[in-house]
């Protein structure tokens, strides 16, 4: 069964993009591409969304001068 995400604040990979490399727990990689091939959403795309939702509830973790 394929899956059409609709999510209105999804965040698309549109703009300019950089790639990292960053070592997450072997579950949680197992689960991004499950989500992944489920959605049809590219890795990259779930991740940017979960990294700018944590950013947005995690304005603390930024200097004073940065928020």
């Amino acid at each position: 069964m394929e899956r059409k995400v609709a999510m209105k604040d999804q965040y698309l990979l549109n703009g300019p993009t950089e790639e990292i490399k960053v070592v997450i727990e072997r579950d949680v990689a197992d689960k991004l591409k499950t989500m992944a091939e489920y959605t049809k959403m590219k890795p990259g795309e779930i991740v940017n969304t979960a990294i700018r939702r944590f950013i947005a509830n995690h304005k603390d973790f930024f200097p004073v001068s940065n928020k």
